[in-house]
């Protein structure tokens, strides 16, 4: 007969961490064990000094939610996980000899089912160790325009924490991962604190960073796995923006014919280029125009001209464009573009597209 291991007394003793290597096909696994309601499961796990211990539950069911903590030999808390989620997993490093005590507490009245899994990790680590905090973080090489890449690996709960130090806003920013773990979370994190995701396979890339500083990147395992891992990037020049002050006084003004067009708008520094575009072979009528903002286009200041100098009319924002209504006659119509905002990260070239037709 199996006594109830509802205490730290009555603990279930379970395979030795020796005997339980994290390989594919985990040797210790319990399945189809029960969690009765306000009363706890023990278990009791021998581990060595050198050991790296991975404890893991998988619930049937989202509800009921269980807790889960590791207790040392002498009833200190080694490791915990009360999150809401299915799959609890702790990683313990017991740094002595000694016997771990795994306990499964309920928190809601309903009876449960769970499979309990223990893994001993191996894990060589990579060159990089110790870097798994951003104070301990590994500064990487940041010359520009020279592709780059990390390899590295995880070694089970351990964070991996690189640094590109020094890149200011006008840099641009390029990271990729090219082979990773799926459970793998890779992290780009700027000097504000904006956490911007990487996801497997994915390459992101940023023309313009728009924050000077450091620039942290983190990679860890969400599920405690140990796996190799490539991050490739590059820290970019300055960009140079096509056509950059090509359009910036009226005499210069690029020709529009009516219909649509799609423009390039350009950041100079830490503002905004002026654009003036000719409505080309305007004809006397009701003009009906329309200024639409492309993928990392500012807020944009709108305004039509007569003959270079004499405003018309300021487009007003309506339904995602900045619209103009207006009469015209015989002269030369031409259209302002600028915005007073600032410029920030760009991660796509900004563009915006001008629509216009006259109605006689």
């Amino acid at each position: 007969m199996v006594l109830p291991n509802h205490s730290r007394a009555t603990a279930f003793a379970l395979a030795p961490a020796a005997d339980c290597p994290n390989t594919a096909t985990l040797a210790c696994v319990y399945d189809d064990l029960t969690l009765c309601p306000q009363t706890s499961d023990w278990f009791s796990v021998r581990a060595g000094s050198t050991d790296v211990v991975r404890v893991r539950i998988d619930q049937k069911s989202a509800i009921p939610d269980v807790d889960l903590y590791v207790w040392g030999s002498d009833g200190t808390l080694l490791a915990q996980n009360t999150l809401l989620d299915p799959i609890s997993t702790v990683r313990v490093a017991p740094n002595r000899d000694q016997i771990l005590f795994v306990e499964i507490r309920p928190t809601t009245y309903t009876t449960s089912t769970y499979t309990l899994s223990i893994a001993r990790e191996f894990c060589a680590n990579d060159a990089f160790e110790e870097n798994d905090t951003p104070l301990a973080a590994t500064a990487v090489a940041t010359a520009t325009d020279v592709p780059s890449e990390i390899r590295a690996k995880t070694c089970g709960l351990d964070e991996d924490w690189f640094v590109l130090r020094g890149i200011t806003a006008q840099n641009g920013l390029r990271v990729e991962r090219t082979l990773s773990d799926t459970s793998l979370v890779v992290q780009l994190l700027s000097p504000e604190g904006e956490v911007l995701e990487i996801s497997r396979g994915q390459q992101r890339e940023w023309p313009r960073i728009g924050v000077s500083g450091d620039y942290y990147v983190r990679v860890l395992s969400a599920l405690g796995l140990s796996s190799d891992y490539r991050l490739g990037y590059s820290v970019l020049a300055p960009w140079s923006c096509p056509g950059v002050q090509a359009a910036n006084t009226p005499a210069t003004s690029i020709p529009a014919e009516a219909g649509s067009q799609i423009f390039g708008y350009c950041p100079i520094n830490d503002g905004w280029d002026v654009v003036f575009i000719e409505l080309s072979g305007l004809t006397p009528g009701n003009l009906n125009l329309a200024v639409v903002p492309g993928l990392s286009s500012p807020a944009l200041d709108v305004s039509l001209l007569v003959d270079g100098t004499s405003p018309v009319r300021t487009a007003v924002w309506i339904g995602g464009a900045w619209e103009i209504t207006a009469p015209v006659g015989v002269g030369r119509y031409i259209l302002r573009v600028a915005s007073n905002a600032s410029v920030g990260r760009i991660e796509a070239p900004p563009e915006f597209e001008l629509s216009w037709a006259v109605q006689e």
